[in-house]
């Protein structure tokens, strides 16, 4: 009699890359970028601040391609300034890395 076991070899969310804090002018478009690895399908999302969570809308762009997980802010403001956390799930895991973004100049 045999038996066959069968596991589950998915890989979990790794960071390749974290995201570094960043500077910028108010004004000034932003990008946040991670490289990240691990089995597919694999979400990605943004929080800033610990509690909004972040979706596609007329200042900012959020992308995943080529294990590289993107959030594009077009014009930098007071009300972009703070800590944004991305978040990466599968189904082997979850992992989260942090940066600060600082918006320095005039806010319009």
């Amino acid at each position: 009699m045999s038996v066959k076991i069968f596991f589950n070899h998915s890989e979990p969310p790794v960071f390749v890359k974290k995201l570094s804090h960043m500077t910028a002018v108010s004004g000034e478009e932003v990008t946040l970028v991670a490289t990240v690895k691990g089995s597919q399908p694999m979400t990605v999302s943004w929080v800033q601040d610990k509690d909004h969570v972040l979706r596609d809308g007329d200042n900012r762009k959020i992308t995943f391609e080529n294990n590289q997980a993107t959030l594009k802010i077009f014009k930098a403001d007071k009300t972009t300034t703070g800590k944004y956390t991305c978040q990466l799930k599968n189904d082997a895991g979850v992992v989260e890395c942090m940066a600060n973004l600082t918006v320095l100049g005039l806010y319009i």
